[in-house]
């Protein structure tokens, strides 16, 4: 019952679309009705300048780290190999699937970013030059957070942190990606034809 109970509030957690009340509130306007339309950091930036944009991406961030603190923090037993790819991919749902924006959202970059920074800094890291370099080299953002979202899965096996996870628990952090490249399905499909928008 506890499981449950963690993961559907990490979901609720997620699904606070924070762009979206905040361009509402202050540029009393709908940021689903704005630039790419996305419920995010980016489209906030667009739709209510760039402070609206940073104070989202913070919000979101720390939306995907603080259900992790919570079970890095309480759940010290075996059920942390399972409640922490669980309690993850639960709040970057939320985010991307919005129960209050009729399960839309945005795309769970920042959320998946807050949520990789708390369970390993190092990952973090490595996730971020990951997306540095694809955004430096492509000048895709779209790119550069599909891939950093692959290589935390991936260092999860290679980590010695995570060397007591079994095998499944370790496959379960794959279904992020996959929740992250559906979301951004249109932008794999403009980058194929050229078409997406870059960055500078």
């Amino acid at each position: 019952m506890n499981t449950i109970i963690i993961l559907f509030l990490s979901y609720i957690l997620g699904s606070i679309p924070t762009a979206y009340l905040l361009v509402k509130k202050i540029k009393k306007t709908d940021i689903r009705k704005i630039g790419s339309g996305n419920v995010g950091a980016t489209n906030a930036i667009r739709a209510g300048g760039i402070w609206i944009g940073i104070i989202t991406f913070i919000i979101d961030f720390l939306k995907g780290a603080i259900p992790v603190i919570f079970v890095k923090q309480y759940f010290i037993s075996d059920t942390i190999f399972y409640m922490l790819p669980l309690t993850i991919i639960s709040v970057v749902a939320g985010h991307i699937f919005s129960v209050f924006l009729n399960f839309n959202g945005g795309k769970g970059v920042a959320t998946t970013a807050g949520a990789i920074f708390m369970v390993s800094p190092l990952i973090f890291l490595f996730c971020i030059l990951t997306f540095a370099i694809l955004l430096v080299l492509t000048r895709y953002v779209s790119l550069g957070s599909i891939c950093a979202s692959i290589v935390f899965s991936f260092l999860i096996f290679f980590m010695p942190q995570f060397a007591k996870y079994s095998i499944i628990s370790k496959l379960l952090f794959f279904i992020l990606p996959v929740i992250i490249i559906y979301k951004h399905k249109n932008n794999i499909e403009r980058i194929l034809k050229n078409q997406e928008n870059k960055i500078f």
